[in-house]
């Protein structure tokens, strides 16, 4: 029989061998864990932008909202039509488009006023004070307010103007803008 000292290296290097084989075996099996474990940190990741990115857009959405105000005085009802950005960014104007009676208004070089008096010219005392027009490519900030028109019905009572108001829902102003991010909202004063 062979001595102890001849098989000794022998069974050394067997052992060697199955330790080796068990190290690669858990290598490997730590690598495929490792490798989970990254592409689930990366959709975590992931995720976590994604939803950053929605707070982002939502912390800079614009919303706008049209106020119109009656003020009745001794010689008459002045009104006021305004449209409001009460968002928390600003509005950048796409297009602006003008109805009467549901048919686009021709924008010439003052709409505003022009439709004001398509609908109440027929009325003695009725008066353009003030108008304006927003055009594409304005800036409209956040917290802001822009002023269409001031309108004066000359001796006419606060129960006459209700009268009236009627009237005022032949105009409609659609406004189309965009967020800093992009994204399209539309205004359709018949909405609102």
């Amino acid at each position: 029989m062979e001595s102890l000292s001849e098989i000794a290296p022998i069974l050394i290097a067997l052992c060697a061998l199955a330790l080796s084989i068990q190290q690669g075996c858990a290598s490997r099996k730590q690598s495929k864990e490792d490798a989970q474990d990254g592409a689930r940190s990366r959709e975590h990741e992931k995720t976590l932008f994604e939803e950053t990115q929605r707070q982002n857009r939502l912390s800079c959405q614009p919303h706008l909202t049209s106020h119109s105000y009656a003020d009745s005085r001794e010689d008459g009802v002045y009104m006021s039509y305004s449209v409001n950005n009460h968002g928390l960014g600003p509005a950048f104007i796409k297009d602006v488009q003008l109805f009467l009676d549901e048919q686009p208004f021709e924008l010439g070089r003052a709409p505003i006023k022009a439709i004001a008096n398509a609908v109440f010219g027929n009325l003695e005392g009725f008066d353009v004070k003030k108008h304006s027009w927003m055009k594409p490519g304005y800036a409209f900030p956040e917290k802001a307010a822009y002023s269409y028109g001031l309108f004066f019905f000359k001796g006419m009572s606060e129960e006459t103007y209700a009268e009236t108001e009627d009237a005022f829902e032949r105009m409609q102003i659609r406004i189309e803008y965009e967020s800093i991010y992009g994204e399209r909202f539309v205004f359709n004063s018949r909405e609102d």
